[in-house]
């Protein structure tokens, strides 16, 4: 599955009309540095395996260039979301 697909997929669980699938406001990732500058401090944390990493990191460097205070880190092994869950099950084979 690449990007456009994945943000159809997304779009059309999260917004009502195809117009708001590149908002800014529903999605940050299409914010302008206009749109960035003046946020507060952020932290962004993206998941190696993550399908959406890409776009994280993008955003994340999109608040750099606007001047917006940002740490950045990126959790390693860990599929989306996989940070959140503290205990994973070993899988024995």
């Amino acid at each position: 599955m690449n990007n456009t697909e994945r943000r159809h997929l997304l779009g059309c669980r999260y917004t009502e009309s195809h117009e708001d699938w590149t908002n800014p406001l529903a999605w940050p990732y299409f914010a302008s540095q206009e749109d960035l500058r003046g946020l507060p401090p952020h932290y962004v944390n993206v998941n190696e395996l993550d399908p959406f990493r890409d776009e994280g990191t993008a955003y994340y460097r999109k608040l750099l260039a606007a001047g917006v205070d940002a740490v950045g880190g990126i959790t390693l092994g860990t599929v989306h979301c996989g940070d959140l869950f503290p205990i994973v099950p070993d899988v024995v084979a």
